[in-house]
């Protein structure tokens, strides 16, 4: 069980350093549907930081990195797969103050995911509506 400071420091993390959105592609051979497919992982230059807290909460997987430009550190993500994303983000929502919104809309959206049934219309435009929402939070410089 964690404590409360530790969940309010998880979540101070990934307020900082956190990714919380949703990607789109087009399927053909879904009837030509739009798939999305939710995206929740913290990204950090210290694989140790990254591993501590995927044993705090036994979540998660921490990648081997990647070095983008010679002068610059490696740099590691934390990366939630698609059945712990709702547990992470319930876990940290109290805690988050600028990607609070964006958790919330994450778990709306995993909330109306239901495999092998079929999606309504009405569905279908809250996804849509939930993911222009995270784009427009998510934009660059604003």
């Amino acid at each position: 069980m964690l404590s409360e400071t530790t969940k309010a420091y998880i979540a101070g993390i990934f307020d900082g350093e956190g990714t919380c959105c949703l990607a789109l592609s087009k399927t053909t051979q879904l009837h030509h549907a739009q798939c999305y497919q939710p995206n929740v992982c913290i990204s950090n230059t210290s694989k140790s930081l990254l591993e501590s807290i995927r044993r705090d909460l036994w979540l998660g997987l921490v990648d081997d990195g990647r070095q983008e430009k010679e002068q610059w550190k490696r740099g590691y993500k934390l990366y939630f797969r698609q059945h712990q994303i709702v547990p992470f983000l319930a876990l940290i929502l109290p805690y988050l103050r600028l990607k609070k919104r964006q958790a919330e809309l994450l778990i709306e959206f995993c909330s109306l995911k239901a495999r092998g049934t079929q999606v309504t219309d009405e569905a279908i435009a809250r996804r849509r509506a939930i993911y222009n929402e995270l784009a427009e939070l998510n934009k660059r410089g604003v």
